[in-house]
């Protein structure tokens, strides 16, 4: 076999473990409450006779997080012919249904929405039995050696001092802060001030996912820094990642929020023995504008974990709510 054809072989070889298509089919049977002619409930769920459209199911699917959903179809197995005059509004032909992917607590889920009502040739019909049929690429990535970048930690040498931040934004350090950390601020040099930390949300459970092999360095802005003398009037500020994380739902067009489940504070290391410091660098703003900002858009949530039930796991609830 010929070097060239080798190389060909394990180029396509590797396409093949990186991306691989696979198809699942996923059964449901709908249970139709249907009494003197009028739908009163479906799965249990009460029908609305007014809002047709508004009868939707929603099924949450299982994927893995290294799956791409790429189409969703429906196979019809059974359906029945439901009698009405009125139904007939608004209903397409065929099934009407859309599907989203959404990740919660480090688990994907394909999301459906299904109508299963239709109307054709004059004649409704209630979806009874059917399959999802998903396909879905799988993206998996070859697990190499990881070689570390560093031999040591940089807290290996000097000294550190640790502190906390409980949420995101930029942090002030005076002082007199400085001082109850225990650094003798009358006789270190403000250049040497460092600050070292990295992001503040949950590692993620896949062991083959980029996280940096040691503390990263943050540029921090010192004032009064010049005269190499850290006087009553200085500062430091720097920006503080917290612990918890907001993630974009691009299927939902929302953001999601995820509570750090292992601590309420996420920590930085200080130092000033070990040489001159990182710094934020000037940058030229953009020209002039007329332009008044007095709004913006915020989000909030609301997310007490105060229930486990089982005093195991990572599945937290939140009040309770009792029935007298």
């Amino acid at each position: 076999m010929s070097a060239r054809l080798r190389i060909l072989l394990g180029f396509l070889t590797m396409f093949c473990i990186l991306q691989s298509s696979n198809s699942s089919i996923k059964t449901e049977v709908i249970s139709w409450k249907i009494d003197e002619g009028q739908i009163k409930s479906f799965n249990n769920i009460g029908y609305n006779k007014f809002q047709v459209s508004e009868n939707q199911l929603v099924y949450r699917i299982p994927v893995s997080v290294n799956e791409t959903v790429d189409h969703v179809s429906i196979n019809i197995i059974e359906e029945s012919i439901y009698k009405s005059t009125t139904l007939k509004r608004n209903l397409e032909d065929s099934y009407k249904f859309f599907y989203y992917t959404k990740k919660e607590r480090n688990q994907k889920y394909l999301v459906i929405q299904l109508l299963p009502i239709r109307h054709q040739n004059g004649r409704t019909f209630l979806l009874k039995d059917f399959q999802w049929n998903i396909t879905a690429t799988a993206r998996r990535n070859i697990i190499k050696g990881h070689s570390r970048s560093v031999n040591n930690s940089v807290l290996s040498k000097g000294q550190w001092f640790k502190i906390g931040v409980t949420k995101d934004g930029v942090y002030k350090l005076t002082k007199s802060d400085l001082d109850s950390l225990g650094i003798n601020t009358n006789s270190i040099n403000p250049k040497n001030i460092r600050i070292f930390g990295n992001e503040g949300k949950m590692l993620s459970e896949a062991s083959n996912e980029y996280r940096p092999d040691d503390l990263l360095e943050n540029a921090i802005y010192v004032s009064g820094e010049s005269d190499q003398s850290f006087d009553d009037g200085d500062f430091v500020l720097f920006y503080g990642d917290g612990p918890d994380q907001w993630e974009f739902d691009s299927g939902l067009n929302i953001y999601n929020h995820h509570l750090n489940l292992y601590d309420r504070s996420n920590y930085y290391f200080i130092t000033v023995t070990n040489g001159a410091g990182k710094r934020i660098s000037n940058q030229d703003s953009e020209s002039s504008s007329n332009i008044d900002i007095n709004t913006f858009d915020d989000y909030v949530y609301h997310e007490w974990d105060n229930e486990n039930f089982l005093n195991t796991g990572r599945e937290f609830w939140g009040e309770r709510f009792e029935i007298n």
